[in-house]
């Protein structure tokens, strides 16, 4: 597992770093943070600090979009920096004193969150793109009952039906009559 620990070069941070090697994790360690010297990674340990946070942040929010699970280090508990830790979009917490015990667990309990969470956003992107052709569908099949003047059953089956013929997907035959109607519309409104 390649794993980044944004962390400052104290007691902690070393000891973070020699457990994590001990583990078998490829380790990298950066700070403070800077987005330009990054390598892709699985997991970011990253401590947080009112200081740096605003430097943090943006590398953090980065490496989230390209996939990285996020973990939090704090040396206590207050509002403000569980406000931090919120803002850093952590799937988990580590507490400091760094202790040993539970670090396996917290990275893939980490690792799981981060998968099930990019599972999740694979799907509902799929159902939005569904939803999205079903609507433009719907709108083809109203712009053929108008002009056609046939049923809701028949204006379908006649996008079906092109669709079958060209070879193509019924959005596409969708979309083209959108655009088709979009223009003649267009056209009849100047005139």
């Amino acid at each position: 597992m390649n794993v980044l620990v944004l962390h400052a070069p104290d007691a902690d941070g070393e000891l973070l770093v020699q457990h994590l090697s001990r583990m078998g994790c490829r380790v990298q360690t950066i700070w403070p943070a800077s987005e330009a010297l990054l390598a892709p990674c699985d997991v970011a340990i990253v401590a947080v600090d009112r200081d740096h946070h605003r430097t943090i942040l943006p590398v953090v929010k980065g490496l989230q979009s390209d996939g990285t699970a996020v973990i939090a280090v704090v040396d206590y508990e207050n509002p403000a920096t569980l406000q931090l830790v919120l803002e850093l979009g952590a799937s988990a917490v580590i507490a400091k004193p760094i202790r040993l015990f539970g670090m396996l667990t917290t990275l893939l309990l980490s690792s799981a969150v981060r998968d099930r969470d990019m599972a999740l956003r694979k799907r509902i992107a799929k159902l939005e793109n569904r939803i999205a052709t079903k609507r433009k569908v719907a709108s083809a099949i109203n712009i053929l009952i108008e002009l056609r003047q046939v049923t809701e059953h028949e204006a379908y089956h006649l996008l079906r039906e092109q669709a079958m013929s060209q070879r193509i997907s019924m959005d596409q035959v969708a979309a083209s009559i959108l655009q088709a109607h979009q223009v003649l519309k267009t056209k009849s409104s100047h005139m």
